[in-house]
């Protein structure tokens, strides 16, 4: 298992067996993502959206090789290493294996949250933060299908198997203003079953009040887990206007006051 340690830059190689550390390779950049390309014997690290950068790690001898500039934070291997996708910011790229350079590139939506292969179909699932997930023909990258949901999209994950799938729905938060009498809003957040073949959902599951903040990859064997967050009180437009008529009653009581107490002077 590798497990990238953003904090000091190093990469753990932990045996799954024992939970032991093995070794720790140093690299010159956070690695965010951690992809095997098991046709050239490497890892492929990349960096966050701020370190356009992916480094080849040989599995032979655990040296990390000289990063390569190109956008990686999202990251995939094709099933027979002939293609590396990545999605960054409001695109999916295509990379070749060999100079890691861009060789193509398409516009999906609002911040590509999750980008996930499915082999059998030589497709590609992309979540995006704004409302879907944009199925694209891996080889020529063009969208082939758009799955929209009422809020966003914070991930996609494949089951074992690759027939289905399940896409995270979140709300980001709002916080109520300090002193502002909030009543809880509570919004409902759901996670979708897809059938991968048909591209359908088949299944919604309610999270139900709470559901407020979903990430992670939530297929583990043949079961779905889910985390959910804190639900977050919503203040109403009416009590934005009471804040805001607090707030302009109270300057100008003050104004007030002081043109009375120069007046009286």
């Amino acid at each position: 298992m590798y497990v990238g340690n953003v904090g000091d830059n190093t990469i753990s190689i932990i045996k799954v067996q024992s939970l032991e550390v093995t070794d720790i390779i140093t690299i010159s950049h956070r690695p965010y993502v951690i992809v095997e390309d098991p046709k050239r014997n490497r890892l492929l690290v990349s960096g966050s959206y701020v370190d356009d950068l992916i480094t080849p790690v040989d599995l032979g001898n655990l040296q990390p090789q000289p990063p390569v500039a190109a956008p990686g934070s999202g990251l995939v291997v094709s099933a027979d290493g002939s293609a590396i996708y990545a999605g960054e910011y409001d695109d999916v790229y295509k990379i070749d294996p060999v100079s890691l350079g861009v060789v193509g590139s398409i516009r999906v939506g609002s911040f590509v949250n999750e980008l996930v292969p499915d082999h059998r179909n030589n497709k590609l699932f992309s979540a995006v933060s704004l409302r879907g997930v944009y199925v694209l023909d891996a080889e020529n990258l063009h969208i082939t299908n758009t799955l929209m949901f009422p809020n966003f999209t914070q991930g996609f994950g494949m089951a074992p198997g690759g027939t289905r799938g399940v896409a995270v729905e979140g709300v980001d938060s709002t916080i109520c203003m300090p002193l502002l009498p909030c009543e809880p809003r509570y919004i409902d957040a759901s996670v979708y079953i897809i059938d991968i073949d048909t591209q359908t959902v088949q299944r919604e599951i309610l999270l139900g009040p709470g559901g407020s903040n979903i990430y992670g990859r939530f297929f583990v064997g043949p079961n779905l887990f889910g985390v959910t967050g804190p639900a977050v009180p919503v203040p109403t437009l009416t009590e934005w206007g009471i804040f805001l008529f607090v707030v302009l009653a109270g300057f100008g009581s003050i104004i007030a006051l002081q043109k009375r107490e120069r007046a009286h002077n």
